[in-house]
């Protein structure tokens, strides 16, 4: 029997690290969605945002962490064309579909490495703009979470940008209390996920970052499609492409009062948070 401690947070990544391996056998050049109305919702709230908030930063570098196989990546250095772009998975086999792809679909300039998102083989300071599409509610711990956020505090530049598309658990929980009063079945996180608590979390980010936006870009969705068209669904409720949908997508999502879904977060790196 080994005398050697056991460290949840190692443990963890290597749970992370196998499951995401198994994926990249099977996986295809896509972004992991299952709901093609969610996915341009993110997307348009990526570009504005980025059309927004990072024009400041003219030739910016850029890295990207949780970029699977590259799909984000290609659609990411399309639009911004920067001058150095990294990106990074915990998957080798990922990476390693990451490299093919971009060969194929011609971004050959992006450096792909394999690496945690807690512990990042880079410089501090080395980057203008990061993404983080739904990669860090991909960590199974809180610390590792946590560790997440102090990486891309570290490594963003003074006045540099974090762009976020995570889930977070506040909002689920507050779509599943509007389903349990309508006698519906609770909706789960997938298993490889930990949705972020931001409880957990705000005292460090607003230590490190400034919020500067929060925008739950599929809110009216999520309510219509989750909730609202399920307390007299037709016969056709069931489809992706059914007029419910439609209709709940074409609203305007910002001006929903209601937070649910995924959240798109910018935050700016504090200018009295340099290079330690």
């Amino acid at each position: 029997m080994s005398d050697a401690i056991a460290n949840p947070l190692i443990e963890s990544v290597a749970a992370d690290q196998e499951f995401w391996e198994a994926r990249a056998k099977m996986a295809p050049f896509s972004s992991g969605y299952t709901d093609p109305s969610v996915e341009q919702l993110e997307w348009n709230a990526i570009q504005r945002a980025i059309r927004t908030y990072a024009a400041g930063h003219s030739d910016p570098s850029v890295l990207e962490i949780g970029c699977h196989v590259g799909y984000t990546t290609k659609k990411l250095h399309e639009l911004m064309q920067p001058s150095h772009y990294d990106a990074l998975d915990i998957s080798p086999g990922s990476v390693e579909m990451a490299r093919h792809y971009s060969e194929r679909h011609g971004y050959r300039e992006v450096n792909f490495l394999t690496a945690s998102a807690t512990a990042i083989p880079l410089e501090e300071a080395a980057c203008d703009l990061l993404f983080s599409i739904r990669c860090i509610q991909n960590i199974q711990s809180a610390d590792g979470q946590a560790d997440a956020f102090a990486e891309a505090s570290r490594l963003l530049k003074p006045g540099g940008l974090a762009v976020l598309v995570e889930n977070r658990e506040e909002e689920l929980g507050r779509l599943n209390r509007l389903r349990e009063a309508a006698d519906l079945d609770p909706i789960g996180q997938p298993r490889h996920t930990r949705f972020l608590v931001w409880s957990e979390l705000s005292e460090q980010v607003s230590r490190d970052f400034e919020v500067v936006e929060t925008n739950f870009f599929a809110s009216a969705y999520y309510f219509g499609t989750r909730f609202a068209k399920w307390l007299n669904p037709a016969e056709e409720a069931t489809e992706l492409n059914s007029p419910h949908n439609l209709f709940y997508r074409e609203m305007i999502q910002g001006s929903f009062r209601l937070a649910l879904g995924p959240a798109l977060i910018v935050l700016r790196k504090r200018a009295n948070k340099g290079v330690r």
